[in-house]
């Protein structure tokens, strides 16, 4: 009886590990507050006071948004791209070409976020924008400090 305690109590811790796990998953999966994928001006941004930053933040997110014909342009590249790879015999032509579509998709794409990040920085008080420049300097020179 001694043993069957041992195994039910650890079935039961189990059960609740898991079941965490499970919800933990399903809160992250569905938060409201998605990180955008906006690189080093999403960064930036992150030192802007609050209500700043969540109007940056919006600004980046609906220009990505609007771009998502480019965002599915590049990912059916992409995907034409796998395809090809996949081929028994390799035409190369097609990979690069595939390739060289889905780099333009998303260089549309970061040309508007851009865009958009610098009309919202026209707004921002100097102060805002010496912070928002300086946190672009700091990761760029993270960048240059790693690159060797």
């Amino acid at each position: 009886m001694h043993k069957t305690g041992i195994l039910l109590t650890l079935s039961i811790i189990l059960n609740i590990f898991l079941v965490a796990g499970i919800a933990g998953g399903a809160f992250w999966l569905n938060r409201e507050h998605r990180m955008i994928f906006a690189g080093a001006l999403r960064v930036a941004g992150s030192e802007l006071p609050q209500e700043t930053r969540k109007a940056f933040r919006a600004v980046l997110r609906e220009a990505r948004k609007s771009e998502n014909n480019m965002l599915i342009a590049a990912s059916e590249a992409r995907l034409e791209a796998a395809r090809q790879l996949r081929e028994p015999v390799l035409n190369q032509a097609a990979v690069l070409d595939a390739l060289t579509r889905a780099r333009a998709a998303d260089a549309t794409v970061r040309t508007a976020v851009e865009q958009s990040a610098v009309t919202f920085a026209a707004t921002l008080t100097p102060e805002e924008r010496s912070k928002l420049a300086d946190a672009i300097e700091q990761r760029s020179r993270r960048r240059l400090d790693n690159a060797d």
